[in-house]
């Protein structure tokens, strides 16, 4: 796939925040992730709704990615080291 540029990126978004979840968005999405992935660079995935959050952990499991949720359920503790878990990564 080619590389990203923001028009795609915002064009992806707009798929991803639809009320049909379209049949291309899963694959547009996997191969987006495939391709950032493997050039170093990490993704957030936002929405306002825990199902969706559910469909996106689904996606991510069957494809191998790694993630971590944060949602509603996440106590402010839990979330507090989850940032600066991932913060203390950033640079690696």
């Amino acid at each position: 796939m080619a590389p990203y540029n923001l028009s795609s990126c915002t064009f992806l978004f707009a798929l991803l925040i639809t009320a049909h979840f379209h049949v291309k968005t899963p694959q547009i999405l996997a191969s987006l992730l495939r391709d950032l992935k493997r050039g170093g660079h990490r993704v957030l995935l936002f929405t306002q709704m825990s199902r969706m959050l559910d469909v996106f952990e689904t996606f991510l499991n069957l494809h191998a990615h790694t993630y971590q949720r944060l949602d509603g359920s996440t106590s402010v503790d839990l979330r507090q080291r989850l940032m600066v878990t991932d913060d203390d990564d950033d640079g690696q």
